[in-house]
């Protein structure tokens, strides 16, 4: 687990890179990702309302992920590799490691999706133009794809 927690900042950039281009061809409401480390937020167009001292202010929604807490299914896959010695265990990490990269963006994907419809709230839900019914997608893909 160790080498995978320093390379974890290279490991998370094609999966945050990748997550944001899934996020801005498809909802009209997301501006772009930006990356800090391991950590990828979202930027998006969605009014939220905030609390500041005595009054209520209008900023954006930026929901962000950090890719240590999902991304962890990559060093589970090189220990179970490792643990079973296979023949060209070089060859298998990577192709092992490059098929877990588009699951770990969709993982992330759903991630933002459920910081910013469901916990945004219907005033957020209004704002993305999304049914209602989306909401049972974003949390059924949310749960079964939390550990890629």
């Amino acid at each position: 687990m160790l080498p995978w927690y320093f390379l974890s900042p290279y490991l998370a950039a094609p999966v945050i890179d990748g997550a944001g281009a899934l996020m801005q061809f498809g909802f009209h409401w997301v501006e772009g990702v930006q990356r800090e480390g391991t950590v990828g937020t979202l930027l998006t167009t969605l009014d939220v309302i905030v609390p500041q001292g005595q009054r209520l202010a209008v900023g954006q929604l930026t929901p962000e992920a950090d890719y240590r807490t999902f991304g962890y299914g990559l060093v589970l896959l090189w220990a179970l590799l490792l643990g079973s010695r296979p023949k060209r265990l070089p060859a298998r990490l990577l192709i092992g490691s490059m098929a877990l990269f588009p699951l770990q963006a969709i993982s992330l994907c759903f991630e933002w999706l459920k910081d910013s419809v469901i916990a945004g709230g219907p005033q957020v839900l209004a704002q993305t133009g999304l049914p209602h019914g989306s909401l049972e997608v974003i949390a059924t893909g949310t749960s079964s794809d939390s550990s890629c």
